[in-house]
């Protein structure tokens, strides 16, 4: 196994639907970059981010609101889709 299949398999995609953030590395293999273009994309505020003392994590709910991924929570809980007849579809 390679050191980027290693490192992308330590991140399941799950991790993004049960954590409430992820380091910098693990959101970089979840959008398919590299680290260096993961931290330059924080630094120009593509990528949401907070830091905590030294240490920068990416918050799973702005990363997913940015990616237009729901989670199964809000997704249950939002009304169905009309048609433009006003019927549910």
């Amino acid at each position: 196994m390679t050191a980027t299949a290693r490192k992308k398999a330590r991140v399941p995609a799950k991790a993004l639907m049960e954590e409430l953030t992820v380091r910098v590395d693990d959101a970089a293999a979840l959008l398919g970059l590299s680290r260096h273009g993961a931290y330059a994309a924080i630094r120009e505020g593509q990528i949401p981010s907070i830091r905590i003392g030294r240490a920068i994590r990416v918050p799973t709910a702005q990363l997913r609101a940015m990616l237009g991924i729901e989670t199964r929570q809000a997704a249950a809980s939002s009304p169905p889709a009309n048609d433009v007849d006003g019927r549910s579809m």
